[in-house]
């Protein structure tokens, strides 16, 4: 059910559906990443409780409806196994990986490769003394997979809080399972994040001891990028913010400069002030653009970011307060590291609980927000879900509760035809835990026009993904248009038509599609209203050209 929320007047994020599993034992079900291909299947990793009280990690596949279409279940030599990471490759396999249990319960990192049916193809498993953790997975071009893993250290009395010096490893595979290279490096944080550039060159983002003034006990940020054919390092780059405090990596993202981006903590020596939040922008030689912290009363703590193609930045995190709880914070940033706009994302409880898990962007750099919030109870979590505009507008907000006491979003991404998916865990009334997967249909995308006044206008192909035979749209009012498609490079590859005069309403033309190669494309409507003001109409659409 959706809790009633007084949000803005006309409700534009439309939940299409909400899927769930709920696996052999029924008592323990969790999702902790999702995946989209191109054709709309949607990939959920996570774990589910067996009926020998074993712990399995389980890969579950959603048709574009809902349906489940099959589970891939993982089983390790322990007791226990966690996928936390899932990857869809161009040719529709499946990469997954967490952590599995050895007999001896230490724990090693693993990942795997799966058919577009489900079927195994290939595993990696760590081995040697020590304990390790898979922090992230991509997969980069030509479909090689890539693994940074964290060893894992049983806890010691080390100052500060710090953990004990720790070994990070980055290992590239080739599609077909074999490892290529792996490069090495250290941390004192079980966080890292990994980046591919479309050479395949691989950032390992994380956190490292500083060595600033001769300081022992505070930690910098730390980013190396590895060669794409051997691994070997390119460079070392760290950041030390200034009065040489604590930071810490969370999240990291290229944008299509090639430039990378990092969020995460940065906490004054001596703990004066709460934690802040730090963005950086690192250029592709491991020098420092900007830097951005956010500082107020609150304690800011980001949880995810997402890059436009514009290289503008959304942070999506946690603000809390002595007085007013928890709440979630996004965070705009232009060029040059200058913020454009931060909001709080509106919940359902003042001075309740809320935190970020995600945030995905559309085709337009229009951002959603996943997160979970106090429901109408404080005795009850709820997924949020909030779409804002690029501009900083906020289009809508949905609360998903599905009737017990708690439901937590782990993972969102959105589809190249703007539609959004939605992981994570709910609590079943009359159960325990069980998989959630939501979907959203695209938000319509609201241009303002020269004079003030907004035009909301709607572009969609059909079918996307497909061979795009017809594109339709909507105008606000008796308009003059030109509709183009775009290649990935921002190259003309097509024109529909130019000039032509449409009265207000929805209509519908062909388009050739099937005259495109298969790939990513942008359908792009623009041209001006016939009225007084000549409103400027503009609009877009990502499309998927397959034919398979």
């Amino acid at each position: 059910m959706i809790a009633a929320w007084p949000g803005p007047a006309s409700a534009q994020l439309a939940r299409l559906w909400s899927a769930g599993f709920n696996g052999a034992h029924g008592a323990l079900d969790a999702a902790s990443a999702v995946a989209v291909d191109l054709a709309g299947n949607a990939y959920v990793a996570g774990g589910s409780m067996q009926a020998d009280s074993t712990f399995r990690g389980v890969v579950l596949k959603f048709d574009p409806g809902g349906a489940l279409v099959w589970r891939h279940l993982f089983v390790g030599p322990g007791v226990a196994d966690w996928l936390t990471h899932v990857r869809v490759d161009q040719a529709g396999h499946v990469i997954a990986g967490g952590v599995s249990q050895e007999p001896d319960t230490t724990l090693r990192a693993v990942w795997f490769k799966l058919t577009p049916g489900g079927g195994l193809l290939w595993t990696q498993r760590d081995a040697g003394p020590s304990a390790t953790l898979l922090a992230d997975l991509e997969v980069g071009p030509g479909d090689a997979v890539y693994a940074t893993r964290i060893e894992a250290h049983a806890p010691l009395p080390w100052p500060h809080g710090l953990l004990p010096p720790a070994a990070v490893m980055t290992t590239r595979c080739s599609p077909a399972g074999t490892p290529l290279w792996t490069a090495f490096g250290t941390t004192r944080s079980p966080v890292a994040a990994l980046a591919i550039d479309p050479a395949g060159n691989a950032y390992v983002v994380t956190s490292g001891l500083g060595d600033t003034l001769g300081l022992p006990y505070h930690k910098d940020i730390l980013v190396t990028k590895h060669d794409a054919a051997t691994g070997a390092l390119q460079w070392s780059t760290g950041y030390d913010s200034p009065g040489h405090g604590d930071e810490a990596a969370v999240a990291a993202a290229l944008g299509a400069s090639g430039h990378l981006f990092v969020t995460g903590t940065s906490v004054p020596a001596g703990d004066s002030l709460p934690s802040r939040m730090l963005t950086l922008q690192i250029d592709p030689a491991g020098s420092v653009v900007w830097s951005a912290l956010r500082a107020n009363a609150n304690t800011l703590v980001p949880a995810a970011l997402a890059v436009a193609p514009g290289d503008e930045v959304y942070v999506a995190g946690r603000a809390c307060s002595d007085c007013d709880g928890c709440g979630i914070e996004l965070v705009k940033y232009g060029l040059g590291g200058s913020l454009q706009w931060e909001r709080e994302v509106p919940a359902l409880k003042t001075g309740g609980t809320a935190a970020a898990a995600d945030v995905a962007l559309d085709a337009l750099g229009n951002p959603f927000v996943a997160g979970v919030a106090s429901g109408p109870s404080f005795q009850s979590l709820d997924m949020l879900v909030a779409a804002y505009s690029s501009a900083g507008t906020l289009v809508d907000v949905d609360h998903y509760d599905a009737g017990g006491r708690g439901d937590e979003p782990a993972d969102c991404e959105v589809h190249p035809d703007g539609s959004l998916y939605v992981a994570g865990t709910s609590a079943i009334p009359g159960a325990d835990q069980d998989v959630a997967l939501l979907k959203y249909a695209p938000v319509p995308v609201t241009v303002p026009n020269s004079p003030g006044r907004p035009a909301v206008v709607s572009v969609e192909a059909y079918p996307n993904p497909g061979t795009l035979r017809t594109v339709r749209f909507a105008l606000p009012e008796r308009s003059r248009v030109s509709l183009v498609v775009h290649d990935l490079a921002g190259r003309v590859v097509h024109e529909a038509f130019r000039d032509r005069v449409f009265e207000a309403g929805v209509h519908s033309a062909p388009i050739a599609g099937a005259r495109l190669a298969d790939g990513v494309y942008f359908l792009r409507l623009s041209g001006r209203a016939l009225n007084a003001d000549g409103a400027q109409v503009e609009s877009a659409r990502r499309a998927v050209i397959i034919r398979r």
